[in-house]
């Protein structure tokens, strides 16, 4: 390199430099995102200086190699920035008792790693990793005690390496205790193998970032690996928007976008995924083969259930019979008489309608008649909130679905199915609209012969957060008999945020008035006015005026992730308000109100359940969360959890609040539809408040919702169910 083409003198050091030393000790280390400051001695030197970057696994005494260049830090002074590190094994027996002595060895101490050094010198690094039975030489270490050393340098060596690994592609530090758990010692080898394997099995890893990882690693372009990895990526991706299938035409589009290449190389990559069985093709549309066995599944049990001859007549249908002899058939709402026998009369009934109609006395009420005549009666709902819910609106046990089907986590499937079916010979299910393709599937297969399944659900809310349109597809479809109420109660006509609910289902502006008592409208136009608005209605005027607890009683609902008013934004603005005293721990503080974002099976935590931390420990990070009456201890898992002082309305599906704060505004234009509205207000169950502008209040209610989700379910049944219009087979009766 020519003078003219080096970096300009920093103070008579070259600005980038590469640096050979001893680290001395870490002065402060971020695990969640890898940013460490250490202290280190360059070689050759007298004099220690301070280095700082992702450096996440490096301990005291190790001896690196660092690049990167000379910084002026305003506060602490002049630092080296490094962007590379590679860690190089201490061969002198100073360094290698200093690195033993540091603690980055289970097992070893100062006192035993003096001994090591002592009988092996500077080669003792390479007989514990290489000859570990010599390590019996040196006194007081026993077979059992070999083993633990040469396991803990072996890890140790992993960390580094994985994590220096990381750090040279851009990976956050913080997932590399995921990748060591997902590949174990051989994690490099099988990311250099298959790059792309990181965005499949890493949360937190994109498709972008193996992209880049692969190209650095000489990866083809064009290659079969880079087109198949990209096409399953997109399929996955259409399928976490909702999506069960993605239109070939559309993969082929969106596959040239991400990785320019030609229509020629991806049409053949499709069908030789398909041939693998990791695409399946049918006709234009590509699935995933999980979801299309499961859509054709769904399709086929339906038909199984509403092939049986409906019993309507009560001489050889024993319950309709006491039905239509008891005084309740007079207690009930004409259309809810109707949905009573249309579930005795059919093996499957669906039963649909807004809040206050009585789907929760008609649940109570069916509940009792069967369950009167030992029928072997369930409750079950999509998740811990809902089916709490509804065990409190029947004073029946509810489960969920998961539980219901008996999901093992540890080998992760469902041990309820086809094979091994439920015993209740009546399924009731509630919230169905939260209900995927999947869940549907699983619940579907593990029905036995003659039992019924009556389900319950508001169509008109948004679709389940997994793909698929599940309760819309069979309500469409025309197999199933469906009995939708529509009448408001006496006893909820006075609610407002009912009475506004329909109003704005039916696409009519809501009833805003200043006498309210549980709906207010609070006009604000600008997005600035709005956070103010909201910090002071959760913070002091709810709580003074109708006692609810700010962080317990009021949940925000928002309808997006990001902006001013995104769920990201407002969880910090809220989280400084409502809970300014404790002190940081990467962003969850101790009195903080928190929401699980992914099942977790083992610890019976579901996404969207909310809590409030009660307890960190600083030695080992392990945080004491309280659900409801359950106290939960996450470790490594915390990353499943986040701030939930507001959350956005899907997230909100299948719960409900005693008081809902509702952001509107057009900053949040691409979202706003009468669907989302909806379910928002649906969340409140004694007061709504919303902040925002009447033109976002307008074009939500206006917007019709989208249907936009691909799936062929709807097409699956009818076509299943014109089949079925053969001779029927032997009638089923209820009492039978």
């Amino acid at each position: 390199m020519s003078h003219s083409s080096r970096m300009p003198l920093f103070d008579g050091v070259e600005k980038r430099s590469v640096l050979e030393g001893i680290v001395q000790r870490v002065v402060y280390s971020r695990e969640s995102y890898g940013w460490t400051v250490l202290r280190f001695m360059p070689v050759g030197q007298s004099k220690e200086i301070t280095i700082t970057g992702n450096l996440f696994g490096i301990s005291p005494g190790e001896r690196v190699k660092i690049s990167g260049e000379w910084i002026d830090n305003e506060r602490y002074g002049r630092q080296f920035n490094v962007s590379a590190a590679e860690c190089l094994i201490p061969t002198t027996q100073d360094e290698v008792r200093r690195y033993l002595s540091s603690g980055a060895i289970k097992g070893i101490g100062k006192v035993m790693a003096a001994r090591l050094v002592t009988r092996f010198g500077g080669e003792t690094i390479n007989v514990i990793e290489n000859a570990p039975e010599r390590l019996s030489e040196v006194e007081g270490i026993g077979k059992r005690r070999v083993a633990d050393i040469q396991q803990a340098v072996l890890e140790s060596r992993n960390l580094r390496e994985v994590t220096i690994f990381c750090q040279t592609f851009g990976i956050s530090t913080s997932l590399v205790p995921v990748i060591l758990r997902q590949y174990g010692a051989a994690a490099i080898t099988a990311i250099r193998k298959n790059p792309y394997r990181l965005a499949i099995d890493i949360v937190g890893v994109g498709f972008q970032t193996a992209d880049r990882i692969a190209q650095a690693l000489g990866v083809e372009k064009t290659g079969d690996l880079r087109i198949e990895s990209a096409l399953c990526h997109l399929l996955r991706e259409s399928t976490d928007r909702g999506n069960v299938f993605a239109p070939r035409g559309d993969l082929i589009s969106d596959t040239m976008k991400l990785v320019a290449a030609s229509p020629n190389i991806i049409d053949p990559a499709i069908d030789r995924l398909a041939s693998q069985g990791r695409f399946i093709v049918e006709e234009n549309r590509c699935y995933l083969p999980a979801h299309f066995f499961a859509e054709k599944s769904i399709a086929e049990q339906i038909a199984n259930l509403v092939r049986a001859m409906p019993t309507t007549n009560p001489q050889s249908n024993p319950l309709l019979l006491q039905f239509e002899q008891s005084p309740l058939g007079i207690q009930l709402a004409p259309k809810q008489v109707e949905a009573v026998r249309a579930a005795l009369s059919h093996h499957m009934v669906i039963i649909t309608g807004g809040p206050g109609t009585g789907k929760t006395t008609l649940v109570r009420n069916l509940y009792q008649l069967f369950a009167s005549q030992t029928f072997g009666v369930v409750l079950a709902a999509p998740t811990g909130r809902a089916a709490k819910r509804l065990a409190e609106s029947t004073g029946a046990d509810a489960v969920t679905l998961h539980r219901l089907l008996d999901y093992n986590p540890r080998r992760g499937r469902f041990e309820r199915h086809h094979g091994n079916p439920l015993d209740a010979r009546l399924i009731i299910v509630d919230e169905f609209s939260m209900v995927d393709i999947q869940l549907a599937h699983q619940l579907l297969s593990a029905i036995r012969p003659g039992a019924r399944l009556v389900i319950v659900g508001d169509v008109d809310q948004l679709p389940s957060i997994g793909p698929g349109t599940v309760l819309r597809d069979i309500i469409d479809s025309g197999a199933v008999p469906v009995v939708r109420l529509d009448q408001i109660f006496r006893q909820v006509s006075g609610s407002g945020i009912i009475e506004n609910a329909h109003k704005i289902n039916r696409g009519e502006f809501p009833l805003i008035e200043e006498q309210a008592t549980d709906f207010f409208f609070i006009e604000r136009n600008e997005p600035e006015q709005i956070l103010e608005t909201i910090e002071s209605v959760v913070q002091t005027r709810i709580p003074d005026r109708f006692g609810f607890d700010p962080v317990l009683d009021i949940q925000v609902l928002t309808p997006m992730q990001r902006g001013l008013l995104g769920n990201r934004h407002l969880n910090r603005r809220l989280q400084t308000i409502l809970n300014p005293a404790a002190q940081d721990n990467e962003g969850l503080n101790v009195g903080d109100k928190v929401m699980q974002v992914r099942n977790n099976y083992e610890l019976d935590i579901f996404n969207g359940d909310i809590g409030v931390v009660e307890s960190i420990k600083t030695a080992n990070r392990a945080m004491m969360v309280r659900f409801q009456d359950r106290l939960v201890r996450y470790e490594g898992n915390r990353n499943d959890l986040q701030l939930a002082y507001a959350c956005t309305i899907h997230k909100s599906q299948g719960s409900e609040y005693p008081a809902v704060v509702l952001p509107l505004h057009m900053q949040h234009y691409v979202m706003l539809d009468r669907n989302l509205l909806y379910t928002a207000v649906t969340r409140a169950k004694k007061l709504l408040v919303i902040v925002g502008s009447k033109k976002a209040l307008t074009l939500a209610i206006r917007q019709e919702p989208a249907r936009s989700r691909h799936a062929y379910l709807r097409e699956r049944i009818r076509q299943r169910s014109r089949k079925n219009r053969e001779p029927q087979v032997q009638r089923v009766d209820v009492g039978s």
